[in-house]
């Protein structure tokens, strides 16, 4: 059985609105396409929704995920990403979004923190219809890439960062400074049988100390593909939480 802990509910700061146009379609039918190119400290592979060719004018939200130590951006390929997120777009679960998933080598998170702010998310903005507003776009990873993404939320806007089994470090005092100040919606998640469970638990209480809005879930498994397939289409349901439009 799963334990939930749903923590502090202290209203989010609004982020700025974006003055374009996000599209409309309530369903994407069909499958989406990829993009890749190679940026300046990896390649990033970008899933754009069926529909994006569809809606020219339009700009779509922006979904972030960073793989874990030691895998590559095919680790969410794997878990079912792109085939699970084409299904809940088909059938009007979420709107219509691009994923984003960056490669990087052997690093440390917070490189992989600063090469997102500094090169990744520029290059999105400045080739892909998405909104630049912080308030449709969300952050996540596994692992390495857990402590990335929440590095990430804790230095640049995003309405949500999520960290799956992350690694997190012994003292969390600067993150969780960091993610008090930018205040994106919180999920962490982690197996009962994970070594790292103590560490997450620890950072989900000190973010409740610092009331960020924070959901913790704790669950049967361990640090394997497994659970994190297991648990993938909950995850997409907190990222593209209150992206719906019109």
């Amino acid at each position: 059985m799963a334990t939930v802990l749903a923590t502090s509910c202290v209203p989010d700061r609004p982020h700025a609105a974006d003055t374009t146009t996000i599209a409309s379609v309530r369903t994407c039918r069909a499958h989406g396409r990829e993009v890749r190119t190679r940026l300046r400290a990896g390649q990033l592979r970008v899933h754009l929704p069926p529909c994006y060719d569809q809606n020219p004018t339009g700009r779509f939200p922006l979904l972030i995920l960073i793989h874990g130590a030691g895998a590559d951006d095919t680790q969410w390929d794997d878990l079912g990403l792109f085939t699970t997120a084409d299904r809940l777009m088909s059938v009007g679960e979420s709107p219509p979004f691009v994923i984003a998933t960056p490669r990087f080598g052997d690093v440390s998170s917070e490189f992989e923190a600063t090469d997102l702010i500094d090169s990744v998310l520029p290059w999105i903005e400045g080739h892909l219809r998405v909104t630049h507003d912080a308030g449709h776009r969300s952050i996540g990873g596994i692992s390495r890439g857990g402590v990335a993404a929440l590095e990430a939320a804790a230095r640049e806007r995003f309405a949500a960062v999520g960290g799956h089994s992350a690694a997190v470090p012994t003292d969390t005092t600067r993150l969780t400074s960091g993610l008090a100040s930018s205040r994106p919606r919180v999920w962490l998640d982690v197996g009962l049988d994970d070594p790292l469970k103590e560490r997450v638990i620890v950072l989900a209480r000190a973010l409740d100390h610092a009331r960020v809005i924070t959901t913790l879930v704790t669950s049967p498994g361990g640090h394997n593909r497994a659970y994190w397939r297991r648990h993938l289409a909950t995850y997409l349901d907190f990222y593209t939480a209150n992206w719906w439009t019109g």
